[in-house]
């Protein structure tokens, strides 16, 4: 009885094991369509009380399946490898430790002028001061100068921002290429490797059908070859973007899992550019410079005044005593006068920019807008129309063919067409990717999520799985 417990033991675990192991050609959503099934299949068998308990907790320890078998077998997602570039961009983590060196600065900086030891001798006459001496800036200009450090910190931080959003594009552009590569592969490997399989075909062909049985066969096997070649190409790139090795047999979700959106327009998308974009932070935080720097430059029409006060010996004359000073340094020259002339125009030059950069922003969101919107429909049209249809029929064509009812010729004729589809839907595909990179370039903030849902609230899309 023992040994019948280990078996079922070792038959649910193995099934378990086979359904995890499943999900490294699907997208994790696919999950939940599958779950059911699952729990069917094992709990249908006698198990073993230890094992009810492992079902029963089954749905609490499943990320933990999904990570060590994704982890063995290589299943990358999209939002992984944007992190994980993220994490390792050299530029990145210099500007990081760029904002945080200057945010430490900030923290340590004084609004005060520090006082100074003062120490002053006559040796001749035998006479020696020491005190304290302490400049007064009558126009408060330290609490602008600390303004002014916190706003180049978001000067610093925005430019942050606009790398991230390069990096991310540079990372969807590669990894949809890897992607595209290795589906293309597995089209072109599945039409192959069925036309190959009808060995007969030879025999009851024609000389000049050979000929042209042959040079399809050979154009769709260069055609797998120049495949895995980009594939290898792009994966090299997206490596070097992640910072990590990619191996060659790791599998990619489709890219489509982790974008946009439902209930988000053209309207709302300018509304969120022209709040959360980094070139217009960055001419609002230049704007604002500009003024705390007039501000700065008119402080300093203000006297700064030196005391001083300490203790006056006096061993010659044998007196002993105390001893005040005040100094006043006045503005000479107009210096501050040019500078706030200065500051003046560089003011009047960065609010003309801000109208032109708000002005191209409106625009390039609502071209890419409308050029992700069209990229969009028909990706969908692919996937719930003409897909859909074209495994229809080439299921049908190869049912027939195999029961005699469908030439060879006509055979080759229906794979080229559905190799020729499918090339046409990764194309859609790759047009989508760029159109939704340039959206978000435009819009200045990351619409891909960590999680698979957009950074932006309320963004969502229902997605069509390959």
């Amino acid at each position: 009885m023992q040994n019948t417990s280990r078996n079922i033991y070792s038959d649910n675990y193995n099934l378990m094991n086979n359904f995890i192991r499943e999900l490294n050609n699907q997208v994790l959503y696919q999950y939940l369509k599958t779950r059911n099934i699952f729990c069917e299949q094992v709990l249908s068998n006698e198990t073993p009380k230890n094992f009810n308990y492992i079902i029963n907790n089954f749905f609490l320890f499943f990320p933990a399946c999904i990570y060590a078998q994704t982890q063995g077998t290589g299943l990358l997602f999209l939002n992984q490898a944007i992190s994980s570039a993220i994490r390792s961009n050299p530029d990145i983590q210099v500007q990081r430790g760029k904002i945080s060196v200057m945010g430490q600065e900030v923290l340590s900086s004084a609004i005060e002028l520090n006082p100074f030891f003062l120490f002053d001798t006559q040796p001749s006459e035998d006479v020696y001061e020491f005190g304290l001496q302490k400049p007064f800036e009558t126009g408060r200009p330290g609490k602008i100068r600390k303004k002014i450090r916190d706003m180049r910190v978001e000067l610093e931080k925005a430019e942050l921002s606009a790398q991230v959003i390069n990096l991310e594009d540079r990372v969807i552009d590669a990894y949809t290429q890897v992607f595209i590569n290795q589906e293309r592969i597995k089209v072109l490997k599945d039409s192959l490797d069925f036309i190959l399989h009808s060995n007969e075909y030879t025999e009851s062909l024609s000389e000049v059908e050979q000929l042209l049985a042959e040079g399809e066969i050979i154009n769709i096997t260069q055609n797998l070859e120049d495949s895995k070649i980009e594939v290898e190409k792009a994966r090299l790139v997206l490596e070097e973007l992640v910072g990590e090795e990619i191996r060659s047999q790791t599998n990619l979700g489709n890219p489509r899992e982790l974008k946009i959106k439902e209930g988000l327009n053209e309207e709302k998308l300018i509304q969120i550019a022209l709040r959360k974009k980094p070139e217009i932070i960055e001419n609002e935080k230049e704007l604002e410079l500009e003024k705390l720097l007039k501000a700065l430059a008119k402080s300093n029409l203000w006297p700064l005044i030196i005391a001083a006060a300490g203790t006056r010996l006096d061993f010659k004359n044998e007196r002993y005593g105390v001893f005040i000073s005040l100094d006043i340094e006045l503005p000479i020259l107009g210096l501050e006068k040019r500078q706030i002339n200065a500051a003046e125009l560089r003011i009047e030059q960065v609010m003309k920019a801000r109208k032109t950069i708000i002005k191209n922003t409106k625009l390039e969101v609502s071209e890419n807008y409308k050029l992700y919107e069209f990229t969009k429909q028909r990706l969908l049209d692919y996937e719930e129309k003409y897909l859909p249809k074209m495994q229809n029929l080439i299921d049908t064509v190869r049912e027939k063919y195999l029961q005699e009812e469908v030439h060879f010729i006509d055979l080759l004729k229906a794979e080229k067409a559905r190799i020729l589809i499918m090339g046409n839907y990764f194309d859609a595909l790759i047009d989508y990717e760029n159109a939704f990179s340039d959206l978000e370039r435009s819009v200045g903030v990351s619409l891909v999520g960590k999680d698979g849902k957009s950074s932006v609230p309320g963004l969502k899309e229902t997605i069509t799985p390959f």
